[in-house]
């Protein structure tokens, strides 16, 4: 008899492999005890990025060592791709700022803030709407889900702006 080793991921329902043999997470195999385990996580898996475990390791490659019970979890993150109409132009995610065009891959399951900031980017410009979703305002906060995702911040001219 041995140890059990819980396999996760987020999102669940990805294939990682553990001493060479697949699984679709979640799941949960037993080992010998002192056995050490290779867990092999997909860099890619579809839309997804690995990122990293959940005790930090950035590497897709992991030794468990099964010294007791050990429950491990591979965090993805999903494509998101920020743009702006006109291209070029600055918007806050977080508490970062970026120029668009703008591809991150934050983890599934957290929450995004974006707030294209109309000041910094032109005077005779202001933000209209969310491209592909119209009814979002400005500052707007998404849950970063699974399926790849593009959000255009598009600007149109300020009509009373007076040409420099």
């Amino acid at each position: 008899y041995g140890y059990e080793l819980e396999v996760n991921s987020s999102p669940w329902y990805l294939k990682i492999e553990a001493k060479g043999k697949g699984g679709e997470t979640p799941y949960t195999r037993a080992f010998e005890e002192a056995e050490s385990v290779e867990l092999t996580a997909p860099e890619f898996d579809s839309e997804l990025k690995f990122l990293k475990w959940s005790d930090g390791d950035l590497n897709r490659v992991k030794v468990v060592e099964m010294n007791g019970p050990k429950k491990v979890t591979a965090i993805y993150g999903a494509k998101r791709t920020i743009t702006s109409y006109p291209p070029g132009l600055v918007v806050r995610i977080n508490a970062e700022t970026h120029s668009t065009p703008v591809v991150l891959y934050p983890p599934v399951g957290q929450y995004l803030r974006l707030e294209p900031k109309p000041k910094e980017n032109n005077e005779i410009l202001e933000f209209s709407h969310w491209k592909e979703y119209p009814e979002k305002e400005r500052v707007t906060t998404i849950l970063v889900r699974r399926s790849q995702l593009t959000y255009t911040a598009v600007y149109k001219g300020i009509t009373d702006a007076v040409p420099i």
